[in-house]
């Protein structure tokens, strides 16, 4: 995976975190794949960071020992994003389990 998140901001818009980051890319796409033949596969940004997005938050169900930068570095996302990524996963868990299983985040 290629980090292009820096090739789609700029610095008023390095604040971002949650859907707002995520929102920002609708409709974007970069070419992918260019070569001798000059033709190109556009690749969907959203789509992109979306799929990221999906594999921090398995990465938070299914590896709980990873850290927030471990995250960040494998799924190539800002730390700040995957931080508070985690910290939405968190208070979802936490809210399902008192509302649906009657335990505290604590048990």
């Amino acid at each position: 995976m290629r980090d292009i998140t820096d090739q789609v901001m700029n610095e008023s818009e390095f604040d971002f975190v949650g859907d707002k980051y995520f929102e920002r890319f609708k409709g974007r796409s970069f070419p992918e794949g260019l070569g001798k033949s000059k033709k190109a596969v556009w690749v969907d940004l959203y789509e992109l960071m979306n799929e990221r997005r999906n594999h921090a938050l398995q990465m938070f169900e299914n590896e709980p020992n990873k850290t927030v930068f471990d995250v960040a570095t494998i799924t190539l996302l800002p730390v700040r994003v995957v931080k508070r990524l985690k910290q939405e996963f968190e208070q979802r868990i936490d809210w399902l389990r008192r509302n649906y299983l009657g335990e505290s985040f604590d048990d």
